[in-house]
């Protein structure tokens, strides 16, 4: 019996019936694991089936051949309902397909693998279940038996000897305010009016004088570019009387509104050249990206276009070791994940080696939660007081600080090893980097966060390992129901 699904036209769907279209490398590579039911639009399904037909005879991805395609299928008794949501579909991706040179392949490749194995669980435990609720014991433990995960085929892990574990050296994250603002591309968002502009203002002031940052994190004073595209020269002038600066660093600079041209107008090669005149500069702030990026000629879904307005960003910072901090928007509505809420599709936050956000703290109307999640620091948050003009940790928030760089060290430390560590390993690596106090207490909480994981009795591991102990929760239930069904007879 075929068990019927709701479907709907995910983001996700979209991602990758792109892919399908305009790249042959992609569809290659999903070729052998992929499944029409993977996706969960009917018109997405369709286009993906013509799409693999078309490779299958031609050996190449079909590009705009697909409105051929579709036309030819349109002629053929394709029903009017799904035919009419194909053709808006297609419409809504036409421009993608003129940037087809610019998909990130490799990393579309990863998305979707990651994408299919958690829809591929999702449909077995949907399958499973149904099959239990209808006492189709055989038919459950068929399904798992012959249940065999998606595997992504990559260069294998080495592993690692109980003495290598030991001596492992992690790399070096290099910091501009340490444990709080990164070398590499930050995209910072926040709601209108929650104190994003003076929260970097506070930051490039405090760098580029060598103060403590936010009177407690020490720096060392180096050039600062500030690009404040959105405020008159009067609007800056007036924040920096408030907060009480009299004689700012010759090393911070501002360029504000109309003074620097967007990315296609020459703002890459001025940046470059900034750079060229300033080699000690440690950070550039650019607030905000709707100012610096090109205008999207028309509303739709502009997942290309949000790649590579940052693309360019990210390549220049990891190319000068230095910190761009992007000022960015959210949604109004909340989600589950924070980060879930920048305004504009996955392709803004796939860039950037790290996300921030600015949030007003529930404890009163001076707490401002800054928390940020980069791909080699792990995720942190930090309670600020903001005054209006000037942002603190206090003594209370600093401790917090300090742990915040334990809790790097461990998340580093197991996204590097790849594999679960025993505690007693992990307390003695930890002991040599300085974490020893209160590390049980921290790894508790970091599970209870989801930024590790504990497996079984005992082990850790870094949250992106692939456990398999829903096998063992879905063999307890065959056992029960087994037993159940011999009592009754």
């Amino acid at each position: 019996m075929k068990i019927q699904r709701r479907k709907v036209i995910a983001d996700m769907d979209r991602k990758i019936v792109i892919g399908m279209i305009v790249s042959t490398q992609f569809l290659k590579s999903i070729q052998p694991v992929f499944k029409t039911e993977y996706l969960q639009g009917k018109c997405c399904t369709s286009i993906a089936r013509w799409c693999l037909e078309f490779l299958e005879k031609y050996d190449r991805a079909p590009g705009k051949g697909i409105q051929d395609i579709f036309h030819h299928h349109q002629r053929n008794g394709l029903d009017g309902t799904t035919s009419d949501l194909i053709e808006n579909l297609l419409a809504s991706l036409s421009g993608e397909f003129e940037r087809s040179k610019e998909l990130n392949t490799d990393y579309l490749v990863d998305e979707a693998f990651d994408y299919f194995k958690k829809r591929q669980l999702e449909i077995f435990h949907e399958d499973f279940e149904h099959y239990l609720e209808r006492n189709e014991i055989e038919e459950a433990e068929r399904l798992f038996s012959e249940f065999k995960p998606i595997k992504q085929v990559k260069e294998r892990s080495k592993g690692y000897t109980a003495e290598e574990l030991m001596n492992i050296e992690l790399p070096e994250i290099r910091w501009v305010i340490d444990g709080i603002i990164r070398e590499g591309l930050t995209l910072f968002a926040g709601k209108p009016k929650v104190g994003k502009s003076y929260f970097l203002l506070n930051a490039a002031i405090d760098v580029a004088s060598g103060d403590d940052a936010f009177g407690c994190i020490p720096t060392e004073s180096a050039t600062v570019l500030y690009l404040a595209l959105e405020d008159p020269i009067a609007r800056i002038k007036d924040r920096l009387i408030k907060m009480g600066i009299q004689n700012p660093s010759k090393l911070f600079t501002v360029y504000p509104l109309g003074e620097w041209p967007r990315v296609h107008e020459g703002g890459m090669e001025q940046l470059e050249e900034w750079m060229q005149d300033h080699p000690d500069t440690r950070l550039i702030i650019i607030d905000t990206l709707e100012r610096f990026k090109k205008p999207q000629k028309a509303p739709g879904y502009h997942y290309s276009e949000d790649y590579q307005c940052l693309k360019p960003l990210h390549e220049f910072a990891n190319k000068h070791h230095i910190g761009v901090i992007v000022v960015h928007h959210t949604k109004k509505t909340a989600t589950k994940d924070p980060f879930d809420e920048f305004s504009g599709t996955t392709g803004l936050t796939a860039v950037p080696d790290t996300l921030a956000k600015l949030d007003r703290a529930q404890s009163g109307k001076e707490g401002r939660i800054f928390a940020f999640r980069s791909k080699d620091a792990g995720e942190e948050e930090f309670l600020f007081r903001f005054d209006g003009c000037r942002y603190e940790l206090s003594e209370e928030e600093a401790e917090q600080y300090e742990g915040s760089k334990s809790r790097q060290t461990i998340f580093r430390y197991l996204k590097l090893i790849e594999e679960p560590i025993k505690r007693k390993d992990l307390v003695t690596v930890m002991e040599k980097w300085g974490v020893g106090k209160g590390i049980d207490v921290l790894l508790e909480k970091m599970v209870n966060e989801g930024a590790i994981q504990k497996i079984g009795y005992g082990m850790y591991a870094h949250k992106d390992y692939e456990d398999d102990s829903w096998r063992d929760a879905v063999i307890k239930k065959l056992r029960e129901r087994r037993r159940s069904r011999h009592v009754e007879s």
